[in-house]
Formats: structure tokens, C-alpha cells, sequence
């Protein structure tokens, strides 16, 4: 028992710094960022607590009412999504780290695990041409949008129980897997109810690897599957759609290719730019780890739900007064945060495997890590600066 305790609280200590370094990197861009959707999500958060809200994806504006009545400080809304922002942005630099840990163990040290849980958190696409929007690529974890920032913190371990669940993995005792089940059921329904852009993928894209599994009669996760998953995802998603396009005048879903980068003025050859150079990291470690990726299932799964998200991105808009909001947009982002979460851990786990020499293939792929970062750092600067000099 000392032992275990002893064991754990080096893990605990490693993540102040980790939460103080998040804190100091991001709080500074996020003060700055602090109007537009902020300020929309917090006039929602009031139509909520008034009780005439009609949005199901809610679980944001309730924790900035819980917050606001916390703090006292109901009247403004930048130091409430400014605290909050903060907040979810070091859970997820938390939670990403402890993933870290426990996949790989005393193969990467708590300091580098740190290190590059910080590097993920800061990386961008690889922009030709830096704007304010970044329309046409995919970012996966952007500053201006609130809900995507909670969103954010479900998405790795929904993805993470959902590869459990299409490929059983023997449990120690009955109570791990009902526990496992609740547990899972309750980060989906949180999730739902952040946003419904992950879902949208997740579903499909888990029932094409189910259908497979069967026909090769391989055996199925069905209580994870069907309680934690398949049922409270199907339940919530069914509801979204009903409040949000009972009235098609005002929004509805319609097919369209590129509908919505076309009217900001962009042509297929700029999508396609923008897609490869946004995904740069994982296509390039894939290509170049090729025999080994695709036998590694989270990686695969990875990249099914990211093909299934750009279908939704690519090919979907909403009709009315909704189509500039560019809503199906999202599902490829949140994708696109676990689709490199599963390249980075791959990677990770390939260096281990041969016992720190990175080989040529290894350095190829860390440039494109690297180039990921470098953009990252110089979008960072250069929309601090844009917003600040308003």
C-alpha cells in the first residue's frame, strides 16, 4: 500500500507545473480572443438560465452560469470564459499527459511527457498564408470558439473506450466492466451535450468496424458497445436534430459539395491544399511506419472517423441563416485532435520499441511534428498581435 501511494504522488507533483506552464502559454491568447463566440455563448448561458433556451448542447453555458455564480461576477462575461477556457485547456493538457503515462510507462519520462503534451497542445496546420479564420484548413484545436474547447476534453477517452468496445478486451472482474460501462455512458452523454461534432463521426464509423468484426465472427464489446456507446449516442443526437431543424426555414441539413468554402471564395485545389497540409504529421507517419500502422487499431480507428468527419466537413451544410456558420466544419477538427493524439502516442510507442534510436523514418516524422509546432507558434503570436493591435 506505501508503495502504491509513494508511486503516485510523483505523477501528481508533475502535473503543477504542467497545469502552471498550460496556464502561463494560454492565457495570454485567450485574454485576447475574449469576444465573438465567447460573447455569443455567453448571451446563450443567460438565455439557459432564464429557461428559454432550446439548444440541447447546453453543458458549456451551464458550467458558465455555475462559474459566474461562483465567482460572483455574473455581470461581465470575459473573466468567466477567460477562467473557463483556462480550466478545460489544462484538463486536457492533464488528461492527454496521464494517456501518455499509462501507454507507455517508464518508457518516456514525466518531463518529456510534459514537454510534448505542450508542443501538441500548441501545434497548428502548416498555413501557406496566415488570416484571422484560417478558412480551408483544419485546425484542431482552435482558441475562438468556447464549446470546441469543452468538446476537446471528451473526445480521447469516448475514443479510446469506443476501440475497447469493437475490440473486447477481457475484463479482471464483472464490476471493472460495469464500471467501465457507466463510466463510458457518462462521457458520451457529457460530450453530446458539449457539442454534437464528434458523434456525427464516431457513430458511423464505429458501426462500419462492428459490421466487420462480425463477418469475421470476432467478438464484440456488446454492453460497452450498446450501453456506453451506441444508446445514448444515438438518443442524444436523435433529440439535437429534432430542436434544432423542427423549423427547416430557419436551418436544415442539405448535401452540397464544398458548399460552405465556396462561399468564402475558395476552390477544390485550396481545400485540398489546406487538408494535406493540416495532416501533414499523421499521413507522413503513416506512409513512413506503413507495416506497423496498420496493424495498430487506435490508429486505424483514428483515421476512419476522420475520413467519416470530412465527409460531414466536405459535403454537408446547413441551409437558412446557419450555412456561413460552418457547423459541420467541426466534426473534422475535434477528428482531426484525436487523429493526431493516436499518430503522436503510435510514434511514441515506435521509438520505444527501439529503445530511444529514432532511425531515419522516426526523424522524418518528428520534422513533421515539428513543422506542425513551428505554425503553431507563429499563428499563435500572429493572432495575438492582430487582435491586440484592434
Amino acid at each position: 500500500m506505501q508503495k502504491v501511494i509513494t508511486s503516485r504522488f510523483p505523477t501528481l507533483f508533475a502535473l503543477i507545473p504542467l497545469v502552471l506552464v498550460t496556464l502561463a502559454i494560454f492565457f495570454p491568447r485567450f485574454y485576447a480572443v475574449q469576444s465573438g463566440d465567447f460573447a455569443s455563448h455567453y448571451i446563450l448561458a443567460q438565455i439557459v438560465e432564464n429557461g428559454k433556451s432550446q439548444i440541447l448542447h447546453i453543458l458549456y453555458h451551464i458550467l458558465v452560469i455555475i462559474l459566474g455564480n461562483a465567482l460572483g461576477i455574473n455581470e461581465s462575461y470575459q473573466p468567466i470564459s477567460l477562467v473557463l477556457a483556462l480550466l478545460l485547456r489544462s484538463i486536457l493538457a492533464v488528461e492527454l499527459f496521464l494517456i501518455i503515462k499509462l501507454k507507455l510507462g517508464n518508457h518516456i519520462s514525466k518531463l518529456w511527457a510534459g514537454i510534448i503534451v505542450v508542443a501538441f497542445l500548441l501545434s497548428s496546420p502548416i498555413y501557406t498564408q496566415i488570416t484571422t479564420f484560417f478558412i480551408g484548413y483544419i485546425n484542431y484545436l482552435v482558441y475562438h470558439n468556447p464549446t470546441q474547447q469543452l468538446l476537446s476534453v471528451f473526445v480521447v477517452p469516448v475514443s479510446l473506450f469506443a476501440v475497447r468496445a469493437a475490440f473486447y478486451k477481457p475484463y479482471k472482474s464483472l464490476n471493472q466492466r460495469i464500471f467501465f460501462t457507466l463510466l463510458c455512458m457518462l462521457l458520451v452523454l457529457l460530450m453530446s451535450l458539449s457539442k454534437p461534432s464528434y458523434s456525427i463521426a464516431l457513430l458511423p464509423a464505429l458501426a462500419l468496424i462492428v459490421l466487420c468484426r462480425l463477418l469475421y465472427r470476432l467478438p464484440v464489446d456488446w454492453l460497452l458497445l450498446s450501453l456506453g456507446i451506441a444508446l445514448p449516442t444515438i438518443l442524444m443526437l436523435a433529440l439535437q436534430y429534432l430542436v434544432t431543424y423542427s423549423d427547416l426555414e430557419k436551418a436544415s441539413v442539405q448535401l452540397g459539395w464544398f458548399v460552405f468554402f465556396q462561399a468564402y471564395g475558395l476552390n477544390a485545389w485550396d481545400i485540398l491544399t489546406g487538408l494535406l497540409l493540416s495532416i501533414l504529421f499523421p499521413l507522413a507517419t503513416y506512409l513512413l511506419y506503413f507495416k506497423d500502422a496498420v496493424r495498430d487499431r487506435y490508429l486505424n480507428f483514428s483515421w476512419l472517423v476522420f475520413a467519416v468527419s470530412l465527409i460531414w466537413s466536405y459535403f454537408f451544410h446547413e441551409g437558412g441563416s446557419r450555412l456561413m456558420h460552418g457547423n459541420f466544419l467541426w466534426s473534422s477538427y475535434v477528428s482531426l485532435l484525436v487523429l493526431m493524439f493516436s499518430t503522436l502516442l503510435f510514434l511514441l510507442r515506435a521509438f520505444a520499441s527501439q529503445k530511444g534510436k529514432i532511425g531515419s523514418r522516426g526523424l522524418l516524422a518528428a520534422i513533421a511534428f515539428a513543422a506542425h509546432f513551428a505554425f503553431g507558434i507563429y499563428s499563435y503570436f500572429h493572432l495575438l498581435l492582430s487582435v491586440l493591435r484592434r
